[in-house]
């Protein structure tokens, strides 16, 4: 009986294993938290499912697993047929997308940690600079305090609204909002193509054209970290 752990053998190899000996039965693979069924019948992969999806597409979804246990379970058949053909391309089709979803994921990394990196230089070279961070539209953020003042209690709020007005304003496009009160300086930058905004807080008393040409620098500069 073929059976073991994703640690010792990868998904490739798993999956071309019934198709040399010819076998027919079904292979599961299996992880904490999902499982695949693949059924052979002389060698031949007829049908693949995972949960709701079917067919190749489950390749996409397993090529990346490597954690996880398998066995082959010999003569179990299917009466569905969602694969015809030769797997063995569509299998390094699969590796391929595999691959450029990670070198995607890699970039996206490597510009966050970029933006980071501006943030915290821009709260060094700005005595005026509060607070400065990136807002995403899913909720995140890359942020930044200045460790030479304490974050105030009152940015989680400002943050939400922020991100309020800039997902339901209603004319075309939101470009920068400006805010003055009696405890400094709010100045928000909107990259609307996703819904994200800078926001950069300086402290009360703070020169505005200073603190419009800092931000605006900031934000000049973590548009083309994004944009490269």
């Amino acid at each position: 009986m073929l059976r073991g752990s994703l640690t010792d053998l990868a998904i490739v190899d798993l999956i071309q294993i019934p198709l040399g000996s010819r076998k027919t039965g079904e292979l599961l693979i299996a992880t904490e938290e999902q499982d695949a069924r693949l059924y052979y019948v002389d060698g031949t992969l007829v049908h693949l499912v995972s949960g709701d999806v079917e067919g190749v597409r489950v390749l996409d979804l397993i090529i990346g697993w490597h954690d996880g246990e398998f066995e082959f379970r010999a003569d179990v058949l299917t009466d569905r047929t969602t694969f015809e053909g030769d797997i063995v391309p569509k299998l390094l089709a699969a590796v391929d997308h595999l691959n450029e979803a990670r070198e995607v994921e890699k970039a996206a990394g490597d510009a966050a940690d970029r933006v980071r990196r501006l943030l915290r230089d821009f709260l060094a070279e700005n005595d005026f600079a509060i607070h400065a961070c990136l807002m995403h539209g899913n909720g995140t953020m890359d942020v930044c305090g200045a460790e030479r003042v304490e974050t105030p209690a009152w940015l989680e709020k400002i943050r939400t609204t922020v991100l309020e007005v800039v997902e339901t304003y209603p004319r075309r496009q939101l470009n920068r909002m400006l805010f003055e009160d009696q405890e400094g300086t709010l100045v928000v930058t909107c990259y609307p193509e996703d819904q994200s905004a800078l926001l950069v807080a300086a402290k009360q008393g703070a020169t505005l054209g200073a603190v419009s040409i800092g931000v605006d620098r900031l934000a000049r500069r973590i548009g083309h970290v994004r944009r490269s």
